[in-house]
Parts: structure tokens; C-alpha cells; sequence
């Protein structure tokens, strides 16, 4: 089975879903049909998208792909992609709204994705989304999505609110997701330094992939992996800049004991548990991912349907020469659902 792990969508009945905070700031999608036929769409209170498509995009309105699943199993089979796992957009985590209020958000979109994914059985499995303000709240939440739902995963922001995902708060969610063994899926929103990048379009091009490689430090050197040796977690972007700094890592445990306060063994011994989606847009760097964490540890992603997505995965990955034919197998066909329970 071909699984993209990493693709987002929108039920059409959370279109307009907003959170204004006690300062102004407006979180979350609004999107309205015009007279005109055309979508207007604000993101986070702003106009999206500052371009409307994408080159690489091989499809139209990268809107109308959020939410039309009919128009994305179109485009799924012309990518040779079997099926999806679906998560919200991170702009939807809501973590900016006070715990039982984030509940009510992640309980509307959870029951909202898993109808969509019901309707689309063969195309589609869903991933939840959960309160993580609130650790308490977001393992009863994700309890409900999976058992009661059938919700197959979990997306979490690479930060809570500026928080690192090794504080004690959020301890009662990695226990339930260890718990029910389902995998999560860490994919950065609201990253460090937006000040600083602001223009080019930095937010994505660097602080993405630099919150990612905080997300998985934190994880790491904070003990939750070494807390919960069953945690299967995976991280967006072909896991950021982690693959190219993992020797700085090692090297820092070993000379520095700060480095060392919370683990025992060095990074390595928990960085081999993680999982990468394969969107690294060279192929080069996907080459020396593979290499370095192994074919069994890499999965197809497209980030589906935004401007940063990979729209030849299964191509990509077949070019990689230096791979093993059984390696790129691995990738194309069997890592996903396996982690995902879907194959023995």
C-alpha cells in the first residue's frame, strides 16, 4: 500500500472556524464562497494565499483540495498514491484557546474528519488532533478519537504556546499515545524567531524545519523518549534539519552534562526510534537521510495540498540509485503501513 503520511485537509463544515485571543490575534480558517464563484480565504487573520498556485502544484486551487476529496482521489491516482493520512493544518491546533475551549475545537474536527474519512474508506485514514494546552485533556481526547472514532494517528505542533514538548504537563498525552500505539506525527506551527522571518517566506523555509529539530531535541534529551520506550513519533519535512545536526548531538551529550541531565544514553539511541516523511526536495538529502537512519525508518509525504509540498514521491524515491531496490520498497510500500497497523 502506498500511504502519503503527511497530507491536510479541511471538513467543509469547519471552513469557518476562528479564535480571536484576549489581545486581538485572530487564529484559525475563515473561508466564504463569493458571488463570484471564488473562495475568499483568511488564515490566521490574513489573506491566503499571497499566490494562488503553485508550479509544482499539479493540480488547480490548492483550496478547493482542502476540503473536495473527489478532486484529491483524482490527483492521488495520477501520483500513484493508494491512500492518505489525513490531519488538519497545524494553523488549526487552537493551542492559543483556553484548555476546554481547545477540547471543543479538536472534538468538532476530529468528528468532522472521521465522517469525511468514513465516506472514503479506501482513499483515506484519519489523524486526530488534540487539546495539547492541556495534557490531561488531550489524552482523554485522542482516548475518544481513537477507540470511539477510528482515528489511525495523531498531528501535534513541535511547540505548545512557546513551550517544548518535554515539559511534565504534557507527560499524561505521551502515555495515552504509548498507551493505544497509535504513531504521532510532529509538524512545526508558530515557530521560534518569527520576528526574524518574516520576509521570503522564511517562517516555512527555515523555521519549519528548525522547530522540528527543537521538537525532537526536546523530546530526546527531555527523557520522553527514554520515558516511553514504545512511542512511535514521526516529524514532518524529512525531519527538518535533525538528520545534519544529530552529530552535534552526540558530541554535546558526550562533553557537555548538561547535556546529559535527563538521559543516559546518547541522542543516537533515541533518534534510531523516529520516523521521517520522505519530503526533502533534494535528492541528495533524501539520499543521505536514508543512509543515515535506514530504509525502514523513511515514508512517502506530500504535504498535500500547500505551495511546500512534494507532488512526486513515488518518482523521487524510485530515483534514488544509491538505495537498494528492496530499500525503496520499504519507503514506497511498507514503512507507512506498517507503523500505521495496517500490515503485520
Amino acid at each position: 500500500m502506498r500511504l502519503d503520511v503527511h497530507a491536510h485537509v479541511i471538513p467543509e463544515d469547519c471552513l469557518q472556524m476562528t479564535y480571536r485571543d484576549t489581545s486581538g490575534r485572530v487564529y484559525g480558517v475563515h473561508a466564504v464562497l463569493r458571488h463570484d464563484g471564488q473562495w475568499q480565504v483568511q488564515i490566521d487573520g490574513g489573506d491566503w494565499p499571497p499566490v494562488a498556485n503553485a508550479p509544482d502544484r499539479p493540480f488547480d486551487d490548492w483550496f478547493l483540495h482542502i476540503f473536495d476529496m473527489e478532486r484529491r482521489i483524482h490527483t492521488l491516482s495520477r501520483m500513484g498514491i493508494d491512500k492518505q493520512a489525513v490531519a488538519i493544518p497545524p494553523f488549526l491546533y487552537f493551542y492559543a484557546a483556553d484548555a476546554e475551549q481547545g477540547l471543543a475545537y479538536a472534538r468538532k474536527l476530529n468528528d468532522s474528519i472521521a465522517r469525511l474519512v468514513d465516506e472514503y474508506p479506501d482513499h483515506f485514514i484519519a489523524m486526530a488532533t488534540v487539546p495539547l494546552q492541556d495534557g490531561e485533556l488531550a489524552a482523554r481526547e485522542l482516548d475518544r478519537a481513537v477507540r470511539d472514532l477510528g482515528m489511525k494517528g495523531v498531528m501535534i505542533g513541535s511547540n505548545v504556546n512557546g513551550r517544548n514538548l518535554d515539559e511534565p504537563g504534557f507527560r499524561p498525552f505521551f502515555a495515552k499515545a504509548e498507551e493505544l500505539g497509535v504513531p504521532i506525527f510532529i509538524h512545526p506551527h508558530y515557530v521560534l524567531a518569527q520576528e526574524r522571518l518574516q520576509r521570503y517566506h522564511l517562517v516555512n523555509l527555515i523555521g519549519n524545519p528548525t522547530d522540528t529539530a527543537v521538537a525532537a531535541a526536546s523530546l530526546v534529551f527531555g527523557g520522553v523518549m527514554e520515558e516511553f520506550p514504545r512511542l512511535k513519533v514521526y516529524l514532518a519535512h524529512a525531519g527538518g534539519v535533525v538528520p545534519y545536526i544529530r552529530g552535534r548531538w552526540e558530541h554535546g551529550w558526550r562533553n557537555n552534562p548538561n547535556a546529559r541531565r535527563a538521559i543516559d544514553r546518547p541522542p543516537s539511541h533515541y533518534l534510531s526510534r523516529f520516523y521521517y516523511d520522505s519530503i526533502a526536495h533534494s535528492g541528495e538529502a533524501l539520499s543521505y537521510l536514508v543512509r543515515l537512519v535506514g530504509a525502514d525508518k523513511v515514508m512517502l509525504g506530500t504535504d498535500y495540498p500547500f505551495d511546500m509540498g512534494d507532488y512526486q514521491p513515488v518518482q523521487h524515491v524510485e530515483s534514488l540509485s544509491d538505495v537498494p531496490a528492496e530499500g525503496r520498497q520499504q519507503i514506497i510500500e511498507e514503512n507507512a503501513p506498517r507503523l500505521f497497523g495496517l500490515i503485520g
